[in-house]
């Protein structure tokens, strides 16, 4: 089931990355680098996707409440990503890999990258994709967030 409208083939993101884990063997990685999930604009409302580790889990909350659940991500340190992704449809020659939040952030956002496993490489990769684009989202500013609509460059 694709839950994109065929007619729009660009989706914005919110991409989270968190530093906070229950899992003993997360504290690992990267402080700071924990985890991260997507949140997903689909017309009027954002799809909130989040990989854990016994399951999936999805929310929706409406644009409306959107900057205060921003808000509340960035009161508790949680970086915040906006991107704009083509996307590619399904299918394709993704190759068969573990499950992990990651994972699935890569997948919603089309990032084909083979060696990406960690919050931290996703981070760098955001920043290093989104350096000349005005996509950035300031969490002092988050009362009067508006996403641009526009395509990438």
């Amino acid at each position: 089931m694709n839950i994109y409208a065929a007619d729009e083939p660009y989706q914005t993101s919110v991409i989270a990355i968190s530093g906070i884990t229950q899992i003993p063997w997360l504290k690992l990685l990267k402080p700071g680098f924990r985890h991260c999930f997507a949140i997903i604009q689909q017309g009027e409302h954002w799809i909130i996707c989040e990989g854990l580790s016994d399951r999936v889990q999805i929310n929706q909350i409406t644009t409306e409440q959107l900057p205060a659940y921003l808000a509340s991500l960035c009161s508790n340190g949680i970086r915040l990503h906006v991107v704009r992704t083509r996307r590619s449809g399904i299918g394709g020659s993704w190759m068969f890999r573990p499950f992990t939040c990651v994972e699935l952030v890569k997948r919603l956002c089309d990032v084909r990258d083979r060696l990406m496993f960690t919050p931290h490489q996703l981070h760098r990769f955001l920043l290093e994709q989104n350096k000349n684009k005005k996509l950035r989202l300031s969490c002092n500013r988050l009362r009067s967030v508006r996403v641009n609509n526009t395509q990438p460059s």
